[in-house]
């Protein structure tokens, strides 16, 4: 201890030895300082990007119908947690589809709540790009002037069959019509690599069709916006009920 103060004593008396000293304490808090600042940062751009990448703070997916029971859990779940939150459906299935020429199509049916995060950019008949954010799905839910159910489709697959906005095309025996290109889109690229181009419809529209059936190959996906400090307590009680 006395040789401690002797030294204090020393760097005090000495301001140029003690002034490297104060700077490097200085810089290394600044540093400390900087690197909490980045990681909170980066916490909070990768939720803010995973919601979107995701579709939602939870949900339960399927490679088949989902059950009666199952859903009355999550829907139950939500009802019990404060504020408000919102539930989307949405089924996914491969079939062919035919306009100028048939492709195979990766046909995403979705409801009017579609996207509960996350956005798409959209190319419209005029050219002109169009972001659509949460809720864009209300526009396939709405009868087209033509009579048709409207589609989304992505640019590859309307290179493919010769489409443009406003062509017809078919798919399960139904014509649609397609009302937009999606330019761009990163919901649910978590799910990985597609074997075919995408095309977005009213999931009304899809059940129409007859695609989705028992047997049939199709995914199930029940995604919830519940605020992501929720989400890890939901999970662990649905877990415990399914």
């Amino acid at each position: 201890m006395i040789r401690f103060r002797a030294g204090m004593k020393r760097l005090w008396g000495d301001r140029r030895a003690l002034a490297p000293i104060v700077a490097s304490l200085a810089l290394g808090l600044a540093g400390f300082t900087t690197i909490d600042l980045l990681r909170t940062s980066i916490d909070a751009s990768i939720a803010m990007r995973g919601q979107g990448l995701l579709g939602g703070d939870l949900g339960m997916t399927a490679r088949r119908e989902l059950m009666p029971e199952e859903v009355t859990a999550f829907r139950e779940a939500f009802a019990r947690l404060p504020g408000s939150h919102v539930l989307e459906t949405s089924v996914e299935t491969y079939t062919m589809v035919t306009g100028n020429q048939s492709r195979l199509v990766d046909v995403r049916g979705v409801g009017a709540d579609y996207p509960l995060y996350g956005s798409l950019e959209m190319r419209r008949a005029d050219g002109k790009l169009e972001q659509l954010g949460p809720g864009a799905g209300k526009e396939l839910n709405l009868p087209h002037l033509t009579g048709k159910s409207p589609i989304w489709v992505s640019p590859e697959l309307a290179l493919q069959i010769g489409a443009i906005h406003g062509s017809s095309v078919t798919f399960g025996g139904k014509p649609f019509v397609v009302s937009g290109i999606v330019e761009d889109s990163s919901l649910n690229s978590w799910r990985g690599f597609s074997l075919a181009p995408t095309v977005w419809v009213s999931e009304a529209a899809l059940r129409a069709t007859g695609l989705i059936r028992q047997g049939s190959t199709a995914t199930s996906i029940l995604r919830g916006r519940i605020g992501a400090e929720n989400a890890p307590l939901l999970a662990e009680q649905l877990k415990s009920q399914l």
